[in-house]
């Protein structure tokens, strides 16, 4: 069975991969360790830039997505197949609120199975990467007509941070 550990900070990535299991940086850019992989390194951004709130469990989601992304990529069925193509994967993922998917990690498993015809073990952790807060953003917008009114603005609700 192929093994993929996911980690949010890098520094829990171990030196080497003696464990037997491929450690990927989830939200990362490159990782320093070789032999270790990344995934999601401008998701941050780009989703910063929507400047819409996304739910934590919205955000666990697509933290099981590319978990499924990187297992289907990186593990070569003509390697790791005992049949030529079924393959047998664990996950190991960190998620904000793994409380919330354990009650339906079997269905999880379940649609992965189907879609790819492969086997899934799926197991979610604490410590996942919380969703990024919205970048605040103003716009100054100024009339012109004979007699103009002073410059109006229209801001983001001061909640939301830059």
């Amino acid at each position: 069975m192929s093994r993929l550990e996911f980690h949010t900070d890098e520094d829990e990535i171990p030196d080497d991969d003696s464990d037997g299991a491929t450690h990927v940086y989830l939200y990362g850019a490159r990782p320093k360790r070789i032999c270790s992989a990344s995934i999601g390194g401008t998701l941050d951004l780009a989703v910063r830039r929507l400047g819409v709130g996304v739910d934590p469990i919205a955000f666990d989601f697509l933290s099981i997505a590319m978990g499924a992304t990187v297992a289907d990529t990186f593990i070569d069925r003509s390697i790791y197949s005992g049949n030529g193509w079924s393959r047998e994967m664990a996950l190991q993922i960190p998620l904000a609120r793994p409380s919330a998917w354990h009650a339906i990690v079997e269905e999880l498993e379940q649609a992965l199975n189907f879609l790819s015809g492969d086997q899934w073990q799926l197991s979610f952790t604490d410590c996942g990467k919380e969703p990024p807060t919205r970048r605040r953003s103003c716009a100054v917008t100024g009339l012109t007509s004979g007699l103009d009114p002073p410059t109006a603005s229209a801001c983001s609700p001061a909640g939301w941070t830059a």
